[in-house]
């Protein structure tokens, strides 16, 4: 715990791999979530795009956190997005 922790202050970040996995859906939730976004926003929720915006590309270390990084996990939406539509 003291070497993460020591790892942590040398600017490391921690839990900041590329990947962001996506959470758990059943297939018939997936499609729900899919067919919302690709009528509400005009994009569909796979890939590495935000639903809202459109950002290309996200990354886990575009996020504040490891709960902003959850966040995108389940609604796919950016920092940015997450950060108008929750503050």
């Amino acid at each position: 715990m003291l070497i993460n922790f020591l790892k942590f202050k040398k600017g490391e970040k921690k839990n900041m791999s590329n990947e962001i996995p996506k959470s758990e859906k059943s297939p018939e939730m997936e499609k729900v979530l899919n067919d919302m976004t690709e009528q509400c926003f005009g994009r569909s929720r796979t890939g590495k795009q935000c639903v809202t915006c459109g950002s290309e590309a996200v990354k886990a270390e575009d996020f504040k956190d490891d709960l902003s990084r959850k966040e995108f996990s389940i609604s796919m939406m950016c920092q940015c997005c997450q950060d108008n539509m929750f503050s």
